[in-house]
């Protein structure tokens, strides 16, 4: 599966797509926070939420943000921001998903 998001206007924008695996519950401990919110539990809340942070981690592009202590989210239904606080910086983002089949799509801008 491939997925490509451009934005005509010049604003950053990412995209994630990820298949929905049981698996990611092992390394949930390592990207989620009590903080990090959606409509979901177990596994399409840890898929969610890694699609989110992705997301947010491409938008910043300078890499070196720990996905625990510099990114949070917040979904309502399919709907959420995303929150990118780091030192003396900070910027929120729309963030949107689809469940596609068996995989979770991702985007934000």
């Amino acid at each position: 599966m491939v997925a490509c998001f451009i934005d005509k206007k010049g604003t950053s924008v990412g995209i994630d797509i990820e298949q929905i695996r049981e698996r990611i519950k092992m390394i949930a401990p390592k990207f989620v926070t009590e903080n990090d919110n959606t409509d979901f539990e177990d596994t399409q809340h840890f898929h969610i939420v890694w699609g989110a942070k992705e997301v947010l981690y491409k938008i910043y592009s300078l890499k070196q943000l720990d996905f625990k202590d510099h990114i949070h989210i917040e979904f309502k239904q399919n709907i959420g921001k995303g929150f990118i606080s780091k030192n003396e910086y900070y910027s929120a983002h729309f963030l949107e998903y689809i469940i596609l089949n068996d995989f979770m799509l991702v985007w934000g801008w």
